[in-house]
């Protein structure tokens, strides 16, 4: 090609790579914001689960065991979206709502990324008694803007929502072709109810 050609070219695949550049940081900051850091353990009702990088479901029995005990019903999933990469791009979190018998209104926090799949629950909300779920996890909502929302009906134990992202593929993190994104959509597409977006 020409000089003249050449430019634009090269100045396309430059802005191109320090996008992407940006994007993979900010996906990582994104989920140590969200969650701080990634662990292969589980404790209780509340911690995180990573799965070395893919979007696999196997490390995430045992916090599904521990909401299926307390008998827990999911009601609302909802799709949120915090801006990264100073704005160029978003990173979505799925938030499974759920009734918890002792604490109240609780969520199952879901974020994939280049650590993997991340599950987090916090109270939605202090309530009365204060946060019972975990000491730093009283929010009134997610971080972020909502982009989708679905109402489950009837509403789901824990080992049909364990079921539904059961379903997501065993893949490995890519800015391109499998990232929060699509997990997202995954979850909203096969998760049954009614939606009721924004």
């Amino acid at each position: 090609l020409p000089l003249a050609h050449r430019i634009p070219v090269m100045n396309t695949w430059i802005a191109m790579s320090v996008f992407a550049l940006l994007f993979k940081a900010s996906e990582g900051e994104s989920n140590s914001r969200s969650f701080g850091s990634q662990s292969t353990s589980y404790s209780g009702s509340s911690g995180t689960c990573s799965n070395n990088g893919r979007s696999s479901t196997h490390k995430t029995s045992e916090k599904f065991d521990v909401l299926q005990r307390a008998r827990v019903a999911f009601v609302r999933l909802e799709i949120w979206a915090t801006e990264i990469a100073g704005g160029f791009a978003e990173h979505h979190q799925s938030v499974y709502f759920f009734d918890h018998p002792e604490s109240g209104p609780s969520m199952l926090l879901i974020d994939f990324g280049r650590d993997g799949l991340s599950l987090d629950i916090k109270q939605h909300g202090a309530g009365p008694n204060g946060c019972k779920v975990s000491p730093d996890g009283c929010k009134h909502a997610p971080d972020g803007r909502l982009v989708n929302r679905k109402h489950i009906q009837p509403a789901r134990e824990a080992s049909q929502v364990k079921s539904i992202l059961q379903t997501l593929p065993d893949r490995h993190y890519d800015l391109a072709a499998w990232n929060c994104q699509d997990v997202a959509r995954h979850l909203m597409r096969n998760t049954p109810g009614n939606r009721d977006d924004p």
